[in-house]
């Protein structure tokens, strides 16, 4: 058996990763690795190429009694630390065994149920009744299962269980897991290989690029936005509103046709949720395809937001799990990926999938563990509890293809993808390649120019206004700036508008509110007013001052006795009376509430007592 000389960084990393374990788990860990090499031999080949006898090795294979623990773990750390020498020990096991691991690196947990169903053994404890021990020690699990950490989350019910189940699942290290995956996964992670100049013609693939009509459509989401019609509720819109406001915003769809509502829509609902969701917080450049960077690199932090939206198969996702969730640095590392390849390729999803394994491990799986289970999460597509086992492909896959989905839906890139199977883990699951657009390829600074095609370009004047009469009348269709038109006017037919008085302070509910409505009129559909169109915007702003409220005094109402002449004489005629209150028509009288107890004995000295 051939064993390597790891590097010095190697041997450091891995020296820190066990140094804080206690030496009874290290004597576990090491015990399979020392049997192995007992039993077969080895020779070590250094850098150079020379056969050499670490005393790495050496101490802890020849140690007898008790052993110190520094020994344990530089000899853990020098089979650990160049993965070729754990390769030595995976290949000393059976196919069975080996299958565990190859399963377990493709879905991130495993439970202990399934490395059964696997290899016919319990590599775990199981008691009498047929259910697994909660109480053990190390010596009663496999040697095994030394690598892989063991985590009691939620499992399927089982017969004879009323309140569910739990379940024991299983984890390799997150350092094994990145280095062993090009070894049981060698084609599926090297994605230079895989990278293509065309789409595979056989394959029956549907093709969807939105650069185009998300420039021409931005203008009309800041329209809306500027007008109020697009307000964020708590976390995302509903598909009511969305259905609502996708009569201004028409914006090419994924799955127009789809039966499921949510599929239907489901780029209005990303781009109109994250759209609103972004400008609460930031104002958007002038440049088109700066703002729509901003945009969406904004939205990149708040997994709140974005995880409900492009994980519509699921429910059950809680929002203080969210807030914890690994959302936004997973978004960040598929960000930072695209930035790498190739902007003239089409990449493959599944090779995205693998590159985020080896170069993000830790933020695929979207939640902790603790987190996860926490949660009660429903896959409503396949109308099934998921489980730590099902994460990976139910979960964390979904969100993969949901941002490159919602990266096409902001003409970031172009995707390939196939109809959607009733068998399909999600809505999304469909998706097989991606390739930067133009406008990705500047977001992503692989370009430092963007320059738009001819169809991006507005044509021609997109109003006529008619001064005289008040009318303007649409141009184009459609007509980008019409949401703003349609808040200020009334339609009177023929893509014609009327507006008037009424119309234009619609919505509007003081001065700085029709000042800010004139001003979105004049820079989008009115940009050179004539005279008539001056007079009615100043008509406007001076009616508005017309009005003005006055802070009076609190009063108290009474009401004066008909038949009693004298007494309406004093109310009328004393001063002191006069200076505190007011008379109103049906012998109503107004007194000052805190001036009450003046008035009061006034009329005490008047012979009145009230």
């Amino acid at each position: 058996m051939e064993l390597h000389y790891p590097d010095k960084k190697a041997l450091k990393d891995w020296y820190q990763l066990l140094s804080y374990r206690n030496k009874n788990d290290l004597e576990f860990m090491a015990a399979p690795l020392r049997k192995m090499l007992k039993n077969n031999g080895f020779s070590v080949i250094d850098q150079k190429g020379k056969q050499r006898t670490p005393t790495e090795i050496t101490d802890f294979i020849d140690g007898k009694g008790n052993i110190r623990k520094e020994v344990i773990v530089n000899f853990l750390c020098f089979m650990l630390a160049d993965i070729r020498n754990f390769i030595c020990y995976l290949n000393s096991l059976t196919e069975k065994d080996r299958k565990v691991w190859q399963v377990t690196l493709n879905q991130y947990y495993i439970d202990v149920d399934e490395i059964y169903q696997l290899t016919g053994h319990h590599w775990f404890p199981k008691n009498q009744n047929g259910f697994y021990s909660y109480y053990y020690n190390l010596s009663d699990i496999s040697d095994k299962l030394v690598w892989f950490s063991i985590i009691d989350a939620k499992g399927k019910k089982r017969e004879g269980e009323y309140f569910g189940s739990r379940d024991f699942y299983c984890r390799p290290s997150e350092r094994l897991h990145s280095e062993l995956l090009p070894v049981f996964f060698p084609e599926a992670c090297d994605l230079g290989k895989q990278l293509l100049e065309k789409l595979p013609e056989k394959a029956s693939l549907h093709t969807f690029s939105g650069e185009v009509d998300i420039l021409m459509i931005l203008p009309t989401l800041n329209g809306i936005y500027e007008t109020k019609q697009l307000l964020l509720p708590k976390d995302k819109l509903t598909l009511a509103a969305v259905r609502k406001l996708s009569v201004s915003v028409p914006l090419k769809e994924f799955f127009p046709d789809h039966e499921v509502k949510e599929l239907a829509l489901f780029r209005s609902t990303i781009v109109l949720t994250f759209y609103a969701l972004a400008r609460e917080m930031i104002s958007l450049p002038n440049c088109p395809e700066d703002a729509l960077k901003q945009l969406f690199c904004r939205i990149l932090y708040y997994p709140t937001t974005t995880l409900p939206v492009l994980l519509p198969h699921l429910t059950g996702l809680r929002r203080n799990e969210l807030l914890d969730c690994y959302g936004a640095q997973l978004g960040l590392a598929i960000w930072n990926l695209l930035a790498s390849l190739p902007s003239d390729r089409w990449i493959p999803a599944q090779g995205i999938h693998f590159k985020l394994i080896q170069t993000a491990t830790h933020y695929v799986p979207l939640f902790s563990a603790l987190g996860f289970n926490k949660m009660d999460v429903r896959n409503n597509k396949l109308g099934h509890s998921v489980y730590l086992n099902q994460l990976y492909h139910e979960v964390s896959v979904p969100f993969i293809n949901g941002f490159l989905y919602a990266m096409a839906a902001f003409g970031f890139v172009e995707v390939a993808y196939t109809d959607v199977s009733a068998d399909d883990a999600s809505y999304t699951h469909s998706l097989a390649y991606i390739r930067l657009t133009p406008l990705g390829a500047y977001a992503l600074e692989q370009s430092q120019e963007y320059v738009a095609t001819t169809s991006q370009q507005e044509q021609g004047p997109l109003f006529e206004l008619d001064g005289q009469h008040m009318i303007v009348r649409s141009l184009a269709s459609p007509n980008p700036y019409l949401p703003l038109l349609t808040e200020a006017a009334v339609p009177i037919g023929g893509n014609r508008y009327r507006v008037n008085a009424g119309s234009f302070l619609n919505n509007c509910q003081g001065k700085e509110d029709i000042k800010h409505k004139i001003d979105l009129f004049k820079q989008y559909i009115c940009p050179e007013p004539s005279a008539e169109w001056e007079n009615f915007f100043q008509g406007l702003l001076q009616h508005s001052c017309a009005i003005t409220p006055v802070k009076e005094p609190e009063y108290i109402p009474y009401r004066i006795d008909p038949e009693d002449k004298e007494l309406q004489r004093i109310v009328s005629t004393d001063p002191v009376i006069r200076e505190y209150s007011l008379r109103a028509e049906g012998y109503l009288w107004l007194i000052e509430a805190n001036k009450l107890k003046v008035i009061q004995k006034r009329l005490k000295e008047c012979g009145y007592l009230f």
